[in-house]
């Protein structure tokens, strides 16, 4: 019982007193209902940089590819092949790290309104000009206590200016603490929040930005979420 109340206590000081709740819910009807059936967003906003995170003697040994179709070095990307072909299909592009030619990392970049796998949502940062929408970066474990983390955003960063934007939006599992500390660090604002709970084909969404309140039973009823 003690060990219990440590785990809440610690559970609580991280995540505070609401998001804690809705923790514990999630935990509840994953058990219930054998599934992950709610998810809890944060979305972000982060500026491009102005000057590199990084000085240019650090993180020399990285190179970078901007990929707009599936290149064999995805492989070594643990995500299943056709999601990967999926995301190409959907015009969305990865920046691919690189250490002596191996596959090391990788930021995905959409350039137009985002359409969300995990539930049903499209997620359009606004101004859709001037505002792109970043998803799945990936460090592999052995790199992720090197430069190479500062050294893809500032990749993504030029990619970003190149086109003519001037910040990245996206989201974020409100329950992954080191996740959240780690935008923060970038400069990431929140700019909205929201609260899916999925249970067979019925999905009930929650948001702070509109539309507030959704109810979905199928592929062709999906929320549009304009993201300022």
């Amino acid at each position: 019982m003690a060990q219990l109340t440590q785990r809440l206590k610690k559970i609580i000081n991280e995540m505070g007193l609401p998001t804690s709740l809705l923790y514990a819910l999630s935990k509840l009807l994953n058990r219930v209902c054998s599934c992950n059936a709610l998810h809890y967003y944060l979305f972000v906003r982060q500026e491009t940089a102005n000057k590199p995170r990084l000085p240019p003697h650090r993180g020399k040994n990285f190179s970078f590819q901007l990929l707009n179709e599936y290149e064999a070095i995805l492989d070594a990307l643990p995500r299943p092949l056709e999601v990967i072909q999926n995301r190409f299909k959907q015009g969305y592009v990865c920046i691919a790290a690189l250490k002596d030619e191996q596959f090391v990392g990788c930021i995905w970049l959409s350039l137009h309104p985002y359409l969300e796998d995990e539930v049903r949502a499209i997620f359009s940062p606004q101004p859709s000009n001037e505002v792109a929408w970043d998803f799945d970066v990936y460090i592999a474990p052995q790199f992720r206590a090197t430069y190479l983390f500062p050294k893809l955003w500032d990749e993504a960063d030029n990619y970003l200016k190149s086109q003519g934007f001037k910040a990245t939006a996206s989201r974020i599992s409100g329950f992954n603490i080191q996740s959240v500390n780690s935008h923060k660090k970038l400069g990431a604002k929140t700019i909205s929040r929201a609260v899916y709970i999925k249970i067979g084909r019925l999905q009930l969404s929650l948001c702070s930005n509109f539309p507030y309140l959704h109810l979905s039973c199928s592929e062709k009823n999906i929320p549009l979420y304009k993201l300022r």
